[in-house]
């Protein structure tokens, strides 16, 4: 006999790793006890114990062979992975059934299946004999093991006469003969799954209903194997925009796809919640849920709960519910709500007087609206939601049109049904997306200022600090949920700065004061005098939460001067997501068949195939829907990768799941690659490590390479998060790095080089360390002398005086001045006095018009000599005195300090300096009242950075002349790090039409440190978002590929790219194996170029399709070991390669190659640039050389330049016919410094000093401004002009 294989191997076909069906479970009662039930009828409706008839779990499938013989028959031999009770006990076959011979099943069941509460969850109200016959119902599950994983599910109950035989005289008669009624007994069919897909769930039961019906009780059986089978071959979507769709006839049902990596997909009615109760109660509830109350939903529509509680839990997204969730309790389970945990519950409201006898419970009741603490008839002991967040919802979610009849009327009625629930389907998803959009807006509203209080390097966030800048009224609802674990885990997140849409729109919609406010980094977190002034006095008493919601209200509208109407931010509509479905073929009707699942599988990777190939044919036109496509992309990849480790060809897979890489990392199924990798065969990984792509892939899968944007594709889970720390008191002695650690966590500074002089000052005398008692007590001064000014109370006419974000920063008791008696105020602009008795505003002097500061004293009666601080103003003949007594040192210390800073800070044209001047300013007056001893103002001295720094030293008058700024991208860091790269893009402008794209601001992008960008408005020069990872690794090289992109190499070998709308690095190329040095454009004119070029340090260049993302050719430099920049010039690249500077073609032709002998400049070439007229400029690597070539004559430069005090050369550039370059003075200060060189008379025109480090790159911006970043001495960008 010979055996011949029709398609594959059995063992080819595997489930589906991203499929919708888990699981298929039939419910209901042994036969036995149906026919016990229907003999004993006197006492119906009986209950009985429902229990697991059925398992059906992929996969489904039957192993076909042909075997030859000379009749040619064909035998199969069938495989369905199930879990059945003894065919005796089963309600589905006679009871003459009972006597076949039963056979063992394959018992394969999924591991986080509970089929112990599946049943009870089937039939929560117990499953009951009816003799008349209920509609059918559908109701849905949650299901969550111990590890808190979930699963959902959907189910059916469907309703069948019973049909039983009872002994009657000695002869068998039919029971509803004898005694004339018809019995129906209840089975339930549940669909589980890792979705929560809930409405494609109940279309696929209500498909296959009409077919159960139609069926015999001896069909059943196979009839729900088929339907099994065809479930699991449904794939589903991805994370990204891709809708899939599919035909269970005579229904046409979609599954959407999850839009953030770190959500579930919503299938479900999100304006459920604002149907069943008011929009302020919808508030209350989701109070109880950020509060972490014990909340039970009652209500008598059973299949109402899980709807509700998924559709609550919903709106507080991105903050997720952690906690137990069981949205429908069995009449058996109704002792969970005495579970000491917290929870989110429901059960039939016929519990209620059970619920309530369980104390410290909410109970919502959806039938009677009423939310209420257990035993009371109001809510108590939950605080009430912030106002300003409440009313903005509020008018946000009553503005919406929640009735989907009310908005038909008018319209014509549909002609096909499918039309009809397609119309209905738009309009719930347009309705969910505005829905999600309020309670996001909600939650930005509610959170906004966390990342004003985190300290990413340390991992800290400040409590203490967060709660004092919030409304005294919102206390209670803060302090409670500061302490959950939704708002630790939120932190978790924001600490590990996962990119979703929270972090999306609470960037984009700052104002200008809170953007001035959060690029406070340096500074102390003060709050403005005039916020302090807005907030109310603290009421966070007990008795206070228990007031009604307009009772804080109208409290809250009565307060200060500053009204409620600017605080309430409108909600931003975002743009409505454009419907994109992929349609999966016919599924076939014997999907248990081997060869018919080989056939679907083929079909559908055809399809996709075809799907994918429009799209890049799409983008390659450019066309004006080209927008959005590679995320389509992405999502057709995913899609095909899984069928192909379905379909058992797993390198096919990988190389599809490789490729979102360049489409999108958002939609990478990390989980999914690694269990492919896992089961490769030995000779499939062979063959993978020879692939460049999968070997990347089978790298990074190991952990050799980790990369955050693939870890954030996953979603930041408990697991893979680092924890939260909260600052303690050190309770051992402090070594000085101990001490700066400290320091930055308790969030007094973070500048390390403060903090070490900190350290200093109190140490003077004492050996280098810090004990816990004396940090202790200046931990506690600093706290105090905070408090002092937080509980300022300045009246309206001194704050009309001061800016909008100046903060008091000390103030005298009451004193004698030559401006009246009054208290001596100090800010970071300016000196004023609070007059005495009139409470007036009297401007002493702003820092910049003092000419003198003096510790002096005045001639009094007693005492004779009264100690005294005497300023001299300019434009003024009298100076001004203030009668300080014993407070004089210091606060002769701390102007003199704010005094020199912002002299410093003119001179240098850096705003970062008047900042780190306040900052010492305030550890003077904290150090001061710590210490308490004659030394105190002495080592306050140490703390005086600017009063005798060489830094208050003019500069030369042409570094003046030419600087007009300088900004920091390390801020906020605990020590500057270099600036490795600059890119400048241009603006967009807002589309006019309704929903068009917003306007983007004119962007510096600066990478420093080990894979961090920050981007500066250059509009205003101001942070506009800050640490964005790429990788782990330095980032050499940038480069801006149309409006929409932003590529960085990195020396990693991995090009990433940025996503500037989102503003994160969704995409990377893999092609380097070495570090990329350089990125350019394959021409001069970026709008004609074709291709992208990228090079790395090993030789490797790459032409890449900056549409597609594929590369289009490449090639190697032969003999290369060192390839460190490369620059273009009429359709050719001129590379710099340590000792040569050589020329290609863009396909790699060796075209001319410059070059110094070898005993003359034994180092090499560091940089080299181009100028018009055909001449290259060459600088060598370890002095201050320039060489000026002619390329037509190759043997030698034309002219040699020698830039005077200069040890090195790093950058370069070419702005009209002069050449900046950017060096390092040759001495022990080591000052960078920038050249300015007219290549025509080869002449230094400039000389300009504006760095304390190294020039390590150059950016020419229009013809306006040249930048210059230096190294992380300095950390700096200094904005010259251009004259």
């Amino acid at each position: 006999m010979r055996v011949i294989e029709t398609w594959g191997l059995l063992d080819m076909v595997k489930p589906l790793p991203c499929g919708l069906l888990e699981a298929l479970v039939v419910v209901g009662a042994l036969e036995e006890e149906v026919q016990a039930a229907v003999v004993s009828s006197d006492d119906l409706p009986k209950k009985l114990k429902p229990a697991v008839l059925d398992v059906f779990a992929p996969p489904f499938t039957i192993k076909e062979v042909v075997s030859q013989k000379s009749n040619g028959s064909c035998s199969k031999t069938a495989r369905c992975r199930s879990f059945r009770k003894p065919k005796a006990e089963k309600v589905f076959g006679t009871t003459s059934d009972a006597k076949e011979v039963t056979e063992s099943q394959d018992v394969s069941v999924p591991r986080e299946l509970d089929l112990t509460g599946i049943p009870l969850l089937c039939f929560p109200e117990g499953l009951c004999l009816q003799v008349q016959r209920p509609e059918d119902s559908f109701h849905s599950l949650v299901f969550t093991d111990v590890d808190g994983n979930r699963t959902y599910g959907v189910v059916l109950t469907f309703w069948r006469p019973v049909q039983a035989n009872i002994i009657q005289n000695g002869s068998v008669r039919h029971l509803s003969r004898s005694c004339g009624m018809q019995f129906f007994f209840p089975t339930g069919i549940c669909i589980t799954s890792k979705r929560p897909y809930y409405t494609a769930l109940t279309d696929c039961l209500s498909s296959f209903l009409a077919e159960l019906k139609s069926s015999s009780r001896g069909q059943i059986e196979s009839k729900l194997l088929e339907f099994s089978a065809k479930m699991a071959l449904i794939p589903c979507p991805p994370v990204g925009l891709l809708y899939v769709k599919f035909t269970l006839k005579p229904l046409e049902i979609i599954l959407p796809p999850p839009f953030e990596p770190d959500q579930l997909p919503v299938d479900l009615a999100l304006h459920i919640p604002f149907l069943c109760f008011s929009p302020s109660q919808v508030v209350q509830i989701l109070t109880c849920l950020l509060t972490e109350q014990q909340v039970v939903l009652l209500c008598s529509n059973i299949a109402l709960l899980t709807p509700l509680a998924e559709a609550l839990l919903a709106l507080l997204r991105p903050l997720r519910w952690r906690h137990a969730l069981v949205p429908i309790l069995a009449d058996q389970m109704l002792d969970f709500i005495e579970a000491p945990t917290v929870f989110l519950m429901g059960c039939h409201v016929q519990h209620r007087s059970i619920v309530q006898q369980v104390p410290d419970l909410v109970m919502v009741n959806v039938d009677s609206r009423a939310i209420t603490s257990a035993g009371c008839d109001t809510l108590i002991n939950v605080p009430n939601m912030p106002c300003a967040a409440k009313q903005q919802f509020l008018n946000s979610v009553q503005a919406l049109r929640m009735h989907y009849d009310l908005e038909v009327i008018g319209q014509g009625e549909s002609c096909t049904f499918d039309e009809s629930r397609q119309r209905r389907r738009l309009w719930q998803w347009q309705m969910n997306q505005a829905v999600s959009d309020a309670a996001l807006q909600f939650v930005i509203t509610l959170f906004r200022d966390v990342s004003q209080h985190l300290n990413y390097e340390h991992r800290v966030f400040n409590r203490e600090q967060f709660l004092k800048d919030q409304e005294s009224l919102d206390l209670p609802f803060y302090t409670k949920v500061l302490k959950t674990d939704m708002f630790i885990t939120f932190l978790k997140e924001r600490l590990s700065r996962t990119t979703d849409a929270f972090s999306r729109i609470e960037q984009s919609t700052r104002s200008q004061s809170q953007r001035q406010r959060h690029d406070m980094w340096d500074s102390p977190r003060k709050l403005p005098a005039k916020v302090v002034a807005n907030k109310m006095q603290p009421i966070c008493k007990l008795e206070n939460i228990n007031q009604t919601d307009q009772q804080v209200c109208m409290a809250w509208k009565k307060r200060s001067i500053y009204c409620l109407l600017p605080q309430i931010e409108p909600v931003r509509k975002q743009p409505m997501r454009e419907m994109h479905t992929f349609s999966l073929p016919s599924i076939p009707s014997n999907a248990q068949h081997e060869y018919a699942v080989k056939i679907y599988y083929k079909d559908c990777n055809e399809r996709l195939s075809r799907y994918i190939t429009n799209l890049e044919a799409d983008c390659d036109k450019e066309s004006a829907t080209a927008e959005g496509k590679p995320s389509l992309r992405a999502s057709g990849l995913c899609l095909r990768g899984c069928m192909h480790a379905s379909s058992g060809r797993p390198l096919e897979a990988l190389a599809d799941l490789a490729g979102l890489a360049r489409c999108d990392m958002a939609a990478f199924p990390r989980a999914v690659v690694r269990a492919i990798v896992q089961d490769l065969e030995p000779k499939d990984r062979r063959l993978a490590e020879k692939r460049p792509e999968l070997a990347h892939l089978l790298r990074e899968i190991a952990g050799v390479t980790e990369s955050p944007q693939e870890n954030q594709a996953e979603g930041p889970t408990a697991e893979n998060c680092r924890s939260v720390k909260n600052f303690s008191l050190p309770k051992k002695h402090l070594q000085v790095e101990d001490f700066v650690r400290c320091v930055q966590e308790s969030g007094i500074a973070q500048d390390r080089g403060s903090i070490q002089r900190l350290f200093s000052s109190l140490t003077l005398g004492q050996q280098k360390q810090v004990d816990p008692t004396t940090f202790e007590m200046f931990h506690k001064a600093w706290k105090e002398t905070e408090q002092e000014t937080h509980d300022l109370h300045l009246p309206r006419s001194t704050l009309e005086n001061l800016d909008k974000n100046e903060c008091v920063y000390k103030v005298s008791p009451s004193i004698k001045t030559s401006l009246g008696q009054g208290r001596l105020a100090m800010t970071q602009r300016r000196l004023f006095l609070l007059a005495e008795g009139k409470g007036s505003y009297i401007e002493v002097a702003l820092y910049r018009n003092i000419e003198e500061v003096e510790a002096t004293s005045v001639i009094s009666i007693f005492p004779p000599r009264v100690p005294a601080l005497k300023i001299k103003i300019k434009h003024r003949s009298e100076a001004f005195t203030a009668n300080l007594k014993s407070d004089r040192d210091l606060w002769h210390l701390m102007v003199k300090e704010m005094w020199a800073g912002k002299q410093t800070a003119h001179h240098h044209k850096d705003p970062q300096i008047l900042k780190q001047a306040a900052t010492n300013v305030l550890l003077m007056d904290a150090l001061v009242q710590c210490l308490q001893s004659s030394k105190a103002i002495y080592a306050a001295t140490k703390l005086a950075h600017f009063t005798d720094s060489e830094m208050t030293q003019l500069m030369p008058k042409t570094t003046v002349e030419t600087l007009r700024g300088k900004i920091s991208p390390s801020a906020g860091l605990a020590s500057p790090e270099a600036v490795d790269a600059l890119l400048y893009t241009t603006g967009t402008e807002t589309q006019p039409h309704e929903g068009g794209t917003e306007g983007v601001p004119p962007r510096l992008w600066c990478t420093t440190g080990n894979g961090r960008v920050s981007i500066f408005n250059t509009t205003t020069w101001s942070k506009e978002q800050d640490g964005i990872r790429a990788g782990h690794k330095r980032l050499t090289c940038i480069l801006a590929v149309g409006h929409m992109q932003v590529w960085v190499g990195s020396v990693d070998g991995t090009i990433y790219i940025l996503d500037t709308r989102s503003l994160s690095f969704n995409k990377q190329l893999s092609e380097h194996r070495e570090s990329v040095t350089s990125l350019l454009f394959s021409h001069d004119d970026p709008t004609s170029s074709k291709w992208v070029i990228s090079c790395s340090i090993d030789g490797r260049v790459v032409a890449w399709n900056p549409i597609t993302l594929q590369v289009h050719h490449s090639f190697h430099i032969p003999n290369c070991s060192s390839l460190t920049s490369m620059m273009n010039n009429s359709d050719s690249l001129w590379c710099c390669l340590g000792k040569s500077i050589e020329q290609f073609t863009l396909r790699g032709k060796p075209l001319c190659k410059l070059s110094i002998v070898e005993a003359q400049r034994p180092q090499g070439f560091s940089c080299f640039a181009l100028i018009p007229k055909a001449r290259l400029w060459t600088a060598s690597r370890e002095d201050g050389n320039l060489q000026a070539w002619d390329p037509k004559k190759p043997q030698g430069p034309m002219r040699t330049l020698q830039l005077p005090d200069c040890a090195g050369i790093k950058s370069m550039i070419c702005v009209g016919q002069k050449l900046w370059v950017g060096g390092v003075s040759d001495g022990p200060d080591y000052v960078g410094k920038v050249y300015v060189v007219d290549t025509e008379n080869y002449t230094i025109e400039r000389e300009l000093k504006g760095h304390v480090d190294s020039v390590t790159c150059l950016l020419h911006i229009k013809d306006r401004y040249v930048l210059s970043g230096s190294g992380r001495r300095d950390g700096k960008v200094a904005i010259w002009q251009i004259i």
